[in-house]
């Protein structure tokens, strides 16, 4: 991926002594390295702009749309676990539950950050 040898980039984490907080991190890296060499070139293209915003520090707004089995779930998970095992701070969410669920610790935005649902009896989703 953009000529960056990612072994070489985080193999720091598993030099390190094994503690709890560094087992996770090593996991982290473990499923990257793993999940990485699965991913299809538009795939990383993809990850190339987020590893290029995170490198420079920069924020972004990336949409990732494509028909179901194409990859953008394998994808993010991809990132989660290169963002994670770099220890860059990861906050998973999802619209729903389901889609929490296929994302590396997620759930949905409403747990996360305790937006109030005020459901009851007569409630419907409307569009």
């Amino acid at each position: 991926m953009r000529g960056v040898n990612i072994d070489s980039h985080l193999w720091h984490v598993f030099a390190s002594n094994s503690r709890e907080e560094d087992s996770s991190v090593q996991e982290h890296a473990r499923k990257f390295l793993e999940m990485s060499e699965k991913l299809k070139q538009c795939q990383v293209l993809i990850f190339d702009t987020v590893l290029e915003l995170v490198e420079k520090n920069e924020s972004g707004m990336l949409y990732i749309d494509g028909p179901g089995g194409c990859g953008k779930t394998f994808l993010l998970n991809t990132i989660i676990h290169y963002l994670s095992a770099t220890s860059v701070p990861v906050i998973t969410v999802a619209s729903s539950g389901v889609a929490g669920l296929m994302l590396v610790n997620g759930m949905t935005a409403h747990s996360q950050f305790k937006i109030p649902l005020d459901v009851n009896a007569t409630t419907v989703c409307s569009w």
